[in-house]
């Protein structure tokens, strides 16, 4: 076996050479024995199999981070100005007083936009009338002379 089937076999198989097929792993071995390269890329890829095994386990799962949170929250029981605060305001925004702050307020625009609505405004109907009917001639807004922007109306 040469080096260059050495690395080949080694990224096809691992470094784990007792696992490779039984004709190969032979020559493998004969090779590493012989080789100080073939040696030294081995050396390499088992040190980073270490690696890699060492962080796929080490990457926490939902029970992982479930008991490091009921932990620091065992660990923050006490009596805190932060953890009474979030109690006081936990009861006091359940969905009754909620709901009852959003209808008060509902019904103070409702009732604030009946009040301004019922004002006089002071401007004549037949005017504002006009308008919306874009007879800008009609409402004496246009210029004496100056066509209709709607024409037929008048």
């Amino acid at each position: 076996m040469d080096l260059k089937t050495f690395d080949d076999r080694l990224l096809r198989y691992g470094p784990d050479i007792a696992s490779w097929p039984p004709d190969e792993s032979a020559d493998a071995q004969f090779l590493v024995a012989t080789d100080d390269a073939a040696r030294a890329r081995l050396e390499a890829d088992q040190v980073l199999a270490v690696l890699v095994t060492r962080a796929a386990r080490s990457i926490p799962d939902d029970a992982a981070i479930l008991a490091g949170v009921q932990e620091r929250i065992a660990g923050t029981s006490g009596s805190s100005r932060a953890a009474g605060l979030e109690s006081i305001l936990a009861r006091r925004l359940t969905p009754a007083p909620v709901a009852a702050g959003a209808l008060a307020t509902m019904l103070i625009a409702v009732g604030l936009g009946y009040a301004l609505a019922t004002q006089p405004t002071g401007v004549p109907d037949d005017l504002l009338l006009a308008i919306a009917e874009g007879n800008f001639a009609g409402a004496e807004l246009g210029r004496p002379g100056e066509a209709l922007l709607w024409p037929g109306r008048s």
